[in-house]
C-alpha cells in the first residue's frame, strides 16, 4: 500500500475514482440505475477499477492481486487520502522492520552467547589441567630441592679444615758463583780504612 500511495499517477486515479464513484452515488439518488448519465459513470467507474488494477500491477510485479483490487484494499486506500492512514501504515511498516531486526539482533545475541559458553566451558577445563600442572611442578621440584640438600650434605668440602696446597715449581741454579758478599767485604775493608 506504501508502494502504491507513493506513486503519483496511481494516486491521481484513485482520486479520479473517488470522484466518479462519488458523482455515481449522487445520480443514483437522483436518477435510476438506467439513466445514461448514471450508466456512463458505472462504465467511467470499471474503466478507473481496471486502470487502478493494472497500475498496481505494474507497480507491484508478482506481488500484485491475481484479480480485482479487493474491494477493503480499494476502500483503504480511498480512505486513506487524508494522510493519516498513510502515516499509521509508514509507521506499522517502520515498527515491523525495527521488529525483525531486533529478532535478528535477539538470534545473533543467542548464537554468541552459545559459542562463549563453548569458550567458557574449554577455558574451564584448560584452567584445571594448568592447575594440575603447576601443583605437579611444585611437588617436583620441592623433590628435586629435598634430592640436591642431600647431596650436598654428603659430600663434604676436603679444603674447610685443611688450607690449600700450592705446588711449588723447581729452583733453577745460578749461571755463576754468587758475589755479592765478597763485594760488600770489600766495600766495608774500604769505608773502615778511610774512616779510621
Amino acid at each position: 500500500a506504501l508502494l502504491l500511495n507513493a506513486d503519483p499517477v496511481f494516486r491521481s486515479t484513485l482520486e479520479n475514482l473517488a470522484e466518479a464513484r462519488a458523482t455515481l452515488a449522487d445520480y443514483l439518488g437522483k436518477w435510476g440505475p438506467r439513466h445514461p448519465k448514471v450508466k456512463q459513470f458505472q462504465v467511467l467507474v470499471k474503466e478507473t477499477e481496471q486502470a487502478l488494477l493494472a497500475r498496481s500491477r505494474r507497480l507491484l510485479g508478482s506481488r500484485a492481486p491475481a484479480s480485482n483490487l479487493p474491494e477493503t484494499l480499494l476502500a483503504l486506500l480511498l480512505k486513506s487520502n487524508d494522510g493519516s492512514r498513510s502515516a499509521l501504515l509508514q509507521e506499522l511498516v517502520l515498527e515491523a522492520a525495527t521488529s525483525d531486526g531486533i529478532a535478528r539482533q535477539v538470534e545473533s545475541l543467542g548464537q554468541s552467547l552459545a559459542m562463549l559458553e563453548e569458550r567458557l566451558h574449554q577455558n574451564v577445563q584448560t584452567s584445571s589441567t594448568l592447575t594440575d600442572l603447576q601443583r605437579k611442578h611444585q611437588v617436583a621440584t620441592a623433590v628435586f630441592t629435598s634430592a640436591l640438600a642431600k647431596l650436598d650434605l654428603g659430600k663434604t668440602d676436603p679444603f674447610a679444615s685443611y688450607p690449600l696446597v700450592q705446588t711449588l715449581a723447581l729452583p733453577s741454579q745460578p749461571a755463576g758463583p754468587d758475589t755479592l758478599k765478597r763485594k760488600l767485604a770489600l766495600l766495608g775493608a774500604v769505608v773502615g780504612s778511610l774512616s779510621t
